[in-house]
């Protein structure tokens, strides 16, 4: 009987990597960047649609920039109150910077 529990327990041990791999590829981890979805480096359009999601404004218009030897996108973006606001986002890992 012993010999069958530690059995049981060694085989539920063995899935808990195969559920944390699983969440992990699924995208439901809370862990996820902002970026998750999009794929890298992003692009004038991607850059676009993660400042919509991540809001829910309007984007108005996407301009680049390089800084140093990264890129980041201007994107301008206007509220559902009216207010406008840019937002900084680096090309090479999606992070919003401003």
């Amino acid at each position: 009987m012993l010999h069958h529990l530690r059995l049981l327990i060694i085989c539920l041990l063995s899935l808990v990597p195969l559920a944390i791999h699983a969440e992990h590829v699924s995208g439901n981890s809370h862990a996820d960047h902002s970026a998750g979805h999009l794929q890298l480096p992003l692009t004038q359009e991607s850059a676009a649609e993660l400042i919509r999601s991540e809001t829910g404004d309007k984007v108005l218009s996407v301009d680049s920039e390089k800084v140093e030897n990264e890129t980041f996108f201007r994107v301008k973006v206007i509220s559902k109150q009216g207010r406008v606001k840019v937002y900084r986002v680096a090309s090479s890992t999606g992070e919003i910077v401003d």
